[in-house]
């Protein structure tokens, strides 16, 4: 059976936590915060440990329409219907990296209007 609680939030491994910090710009401590966070957004429909589209445009609190469709397919790197937890950081990521200005605040601050 399985070991976690429906409710509790799977745990990263420092390697799997080190790895995701050389790959994007996020820090150990980021990396962690974010994951809890994509933990709640996944189980907002089935508690299966990825983001899918209906999950993703209600937590943009937008309709499922063709340009939700092609910003979760940004993400979704594979194109199999489910964010997976690297895809999510990836994406946001090389979105963070689309709005680098000299105002890392403002940069944050669309990010987590659009996405958190």
């Amino acid at each position: 059976g399985n070991k976690h609680h429906k409710d509790q939030v799977p745990k990263l491994r420092e390697a799997e936590i080190k790895d995701l910090s050389d790959k994007t710009s996020f820090t150990s401590g980021k990396i962690a915060s974010l994951f809890t966070h994509f933990h709640s957004i996944s189980k907002l429909r089935i508690n299966d440990g990825v983001i899918d589209l209906n999950e993703f445009s209600a937590r943009l609190c937008l309709a499922n329409s063709y340009l939700t469709e092609k910003v979760f397919h940004l993400f979704d790197a594979n194109y199999d219907g489910g964010i997976t937890f690297k895809e999510f950081l990836m994406g946001l990521s090389t979105f963070l990296s689309s709005f680098k200005s000299s105002d890392d605040s403002r940069s944050s601050k669309i990010l987590s209007i659009a996405i958190l």
